[in-house]
């Protein structure tokens, strides 16, 4: 893959994102380089499912869409110009499904020179077995799909093998093959030899209704009998058959019968059983349902009934005496048992040489259990015949209790039915999917663009490295090309600086007409690498005071007047807060970072926070992005607007400055406080309670933690922060006696 052009327009989430991403191109030195990873950040909500989402339907030879408005879609992506084909692509979600089995683990598994030898072997079994189940499903009646079970089932088997092999035919006598087996046991037959009157009386009825069967030369035993008489009279009847004076001519008779002479004649038959109370009930349970009739004539066309009622009041026995009788009656069934006891020695033989140790499965569990620690292994149950291909691979989790020692084994729907995995253990469980699925795809040399979506949520950080060192072997098979996505901004800084090159690190940006990326800049320290060389940008000189802050915090500590004085443009303090000018900051930072360069401002320059509130002011009308220097400066204006307005309605000189001389002392935090005591005063003031309450949560992180480690505000949208400054302008206004910011 040279080159990646990527055109999305309303897929899913996505409005419209067109780009195109070079996988070789000219350095400096016009020498061709070559790279295979591009990194993507992307605040949350923004594109990254939808993204992965578009890649998925695609891999799956779906067409993606725009779901809530339904609108038109446009999606293209091409590879060196062509259109990317749906195997050369493989998502990695950010959601986990526990549910399903790693799709590849039989084809890591399979030892492919033991299989081969296997299946040459074992070929010729598999040709007898599929006769034998042709033969038996011909015999009994029974679905070709449904045979084996069913065998295995009256035999209370596991193994069609071994099953069959344990029969001795020569200790069944009788020969039942004329009868299916599907009529003898069928449902309804089974419930109605069930019954209570059926038991006691059904030997005397099949008795009585043969002896009427002789007694009557128009019946023909087994062909024409009680029943068939009685639909024979009523399809004349309702044909019209009679109505013209037309008659039956009965064997036996002396003389054609009229409709009335043929059903009289027929209830003659009928009553000889009617009369008996149990003979009734039994016949009207016969003729209730067509499996029951069925059965009837079948029972009626033997030459011994009393041997078949004996047998059948062991129906489990006789299920065995029929399957026997069909085993003896053909030739394939010893054919099928002597080719597979010749054989299974040397079966058992391959299965037991199979090295699992060489597989490529075993090298993806090593790979895995190595790298990330989780409580779990897994392992594989049935290993041997797994391995020469004889059975799906059956997949369990093990887990020893430190204590005592004992390994306990899971399936992985018990383990996940538990409820026992963290959301971090879920997801290595999930990336060993992952392992199988590169793994297979390694072996196979499928060219292959990896859309890696936030696969390092809920890791430790120890797992977080695991996972960037595997994206970073698999960055390195020359048929391996990937797109990661992420909203952690750590992430997203570690993956450039472990393996993706600077220029290949992309920032997405929305506006109005959708989504763009930005080559990433500041990734590493941006107060080092850009705003303390761009401090003539109000808002990079804004956001660059908690970093200085927290430089003058770690070198002088916080009792000096520079600290202090960089505090109360993060926390508000009347007289103070709003007296500092930009020349007062020159001296600040001048003094805590030696040899910077401060530029030259107007002398009429507005104090600090006048500054800070213009520039907040001007961050809503910017496109959403990473914005950092945006983000702090929100963060700040919004502190000194909610400090300041709660400071102005409580109107208490006195207990302002305890509380200011208290944070100084013991170096705390004024917010809190004035928040209780504001609501004390003010407890109806719902509104605004619930905006700053907002803002509370939004902003500490933001500005005290810290500040070389921001990503609290870099994986925060910065619409979320505009919507609450907008907010604070319209409710946080100040009427009285103080001067509104």
């Amino acid at each position: 893959m040279k080159k990646i052009t990527i055109n999305l327009e309303n897929c899913y989430g996505i409005k419209r994102l067109q780009e195109t991403f070079n996988f070789e191109y000219l350095n400096k030195k016009k020498d061709i380089e070559k790279s295979s990873s591009i990194c993507i950040y992307a605040p949350n909500g923004m594109m990254k499912t939808s993204f992965a989402k578009t890649f998925y339907k695609l891999s799956k030879s779906e067409t993606p869409k725009e779901e809530i408005h339904d609108k038109t879609t446009v999606c293209e992506v091409m590879i060196n110009g062509e259109p990317i084909k749906p195997n050369e692509i493989f998502v990695i979600k950010s959601a986990v499904d526990m549910t399903s089995e790693p799709e590849h683990v039989s084809t890591l598994l399979v030892d492919e020179d033991k299989k081969r030898e296997y299946e040459s072997i074992f070929k010729t079994i598999l040709e007898l077995k599929k006769t034998f189940i042709i033969k038996m499903n011909r015999l009994s009646g029974i679905k070709k799909e449904d045979v084996e079970k069913e065998i295995l089932n009256d035999f209370g088997a596991e193994d069609i093998y071994k099953c069959l092999q344990s029969i001795d035919v020569s200790l069944y006598n009788d020969d039942f093959s004329d009868l299916k087996y599907s009529e003898i046991f069928d449902k309804d037959v089974i419930d109605f030899l069930k019954t209570k009157e059926v038991q006691g009386n059904i030997k005397d009825y099949m008795e009585k209704y043969n002896s009427i069967i002789e007694e009557y030369p128009f019946f023909s035993k087994g062909k024409f009998n009680l029943t068939r008489a009685d639909k024979v009279v009523k399809t004349l009847s309702d044909e019209g058959f009679f109505v013209s004076q037309n008659s039956v001519m009965l064997t036996g008779e002396d003389h054609p019968l009229s409709e009335l002479e043929l059903k009289e004649k027929i209830e003659e038959t009928q009553n000889k059983i009617n009369s008996n109370a149990e003979l009734k009930k039994i016949r009207s349970l016969l003729t209730g349902k067509a499996k029951c009739k069925r059965f009837e004539e079948i029972i009626e066309g033997m030459d011994d009934v009393s041997t078949f009622f004996n047998e059948i009041v062991d129906i489990d026995q006789f299920k065995k005496k029929i399957w026997v009788s069909y085993f003896k009656s053909e030739a394939v069934f010893s054919s099928y048992i002597e080719e597979y006891n010749e054989n299974i020695v040397k079966l058992n033989e391959i299965e037991n040489l199979a090295e699992f140790e060489k597989t490529k499965w075993k090298v993806a569990i090593d790979k895995f259990n190595d790298r990330f620690g989780i409580r779990y292994i897994l392992d594989i149950e049935n290993k041997k015949s797994a391995i020469v291909g004889k059975e799906v691979p059956s997949v369990v989790i093990k887990t020893m209790d430190e204590e005592t020692g004992e390994w306990k084994v899971f399936k992985r729907n018990e383990l996940n039915g538990l409820d026992v995995l963290s959301q971090g253990e879920k997801r290595a469980l999930y990336l060993l999917n992952i392992i199988f699925e590169v793994e297979a795809r390694k072996e196979s040399t499928q060219k292959t663009l990896f859309i890696v979506d936030d696969i390092a949520d809920s890791f430790d950080y120890k797992n977080k490295y695991a996972i960037i060192q595997y994206l970073r072997e698999i960055s390195e098979d020359p048929n391996f090309y990937q797109i990661v996505l992420t909203h952690n901004f750590d992430f997203f800084r570690t993956l450039q600086s472990r393996y993706i090159k600077y220029k290949d690190c992309y920032i997405a940006v929305k506006d109005e007409q959708g989504i763009r990326l930005e080559t990433a800049n500041g990734i590493k320290n941006p107060f080092i690498l850009d705003w303390k060389k761009n401090l003539k940008d109000r808002k990079k000189l804004i956001a660059s005071i908690p970093f200085v802050r927290n430089i003058i915090e770690y070198t002088q500590g916080t009792d000096g007047d520079n600290y202090q004085d960089l505090t109360s443009l993060l926390h508000y303090k009347p007289t103070i807060s709003e007296n500092i000018s930009i020349e007062r900051i020159r001296q600040v930072f001048c003094q805590a970072i030696p040899n910077i360069i401060f530029p030259e401002f107007e002398t009429d320059t507005p104090s600090i926070t006048t500054i800070i509130q213009t520039e907040a002011a001007e961050c809503l009308h910017s496109a959403e992005g990473i914005n950092l220097e945006n983000k702090i400066v929100l963060s700040i204006a919004l502190r000194l607007k909610a400090e300041k307005y709660m400071i102005d309605k409580i109107s208490d000189d006195e207990f302002i400055g305890r509380l200011f001389e208290d944070c100084k002392e013991r170096n705390g935090s004024q917010t809190y406080p004035i928040f209780k005591k504001y609501f004390e005063m003010f407890p109806d003031d719902d509104k605004c309670r619930k905006l700053i309450d907002e803002i509370n949560l939004t902003t500490p992180e933001n500005i005290h933690v810290n500040s070389f480690m921001f990503e609290p505000i870099l994986d925060m949208s910065d619409a979320h922060l505009k919507k609450i400054y907008a907010q604070a302008l319209e409710l946080l206004k100040i009427e009285d006696r103080k001067i509104v910011i």
